[in-house]
């Protein structure tokens, strides 16, 4: 399908946080379609593809702050599904696969939750032997 004037301006809403505060009948209505179009456009792959890039190119200042939440929510939550996520968003961890790769020091299982929360422990103590050491 190619784009046109209609599909650009239904993109344009979509991509903002509640469609830029309309409803789905409201888009329509101001690009001049019926819903069932819309929801057609949507299943469209070319519609699709633009609205995706619409919507990274409206949320790219606010990736750095995704970033920290996620790495917070993963430290502090001891969350290991979001560790994994960041491993393989930074290339750390390729998609698809349970292990961490050897630029991390070897391999280490993810999904292994007992043997990361070992892992996890034996840091902390290593951590804190250094820090009685300080004092």
């Amino acid at each position: 399908m190619s784009l046109d004037a209609r599909h650009y301006r239904a993109i344009n809403f979509l991509a903002q946080p509640d469609r830029g505060g309309l409803t789905l009948e409201q888009v329509a209505k101001e690009c001049g379609v019926t819903l069932r179009t819309i929801h057609n456009w949507k299943n469209d792959p070319a519609f699709s593809r633009e609205l995706k890039k619409t919507i990274i190119r409206y949320t790219q200042d606010d990736l750095p702050k995704v970033m920290k939440a996620m790495v917070k929510s993963a430290t502090e939550d001891r969350n290991a599904a979001m560790v994994k996520l960041i491993l393989q968003m930074n290339d750390m961890l390729p998609s698809g696969s349970d292990t961490v790769d050897d630029r991390l020091g070897g391999k280490a299982s993810v999904n292994d939750i007992e043997d990361m929360q070992k892992r996890i422990e034996e840091f902390r103590s290593r951590k804190n032997n250094v820090v009685k050491m300080k004092q």
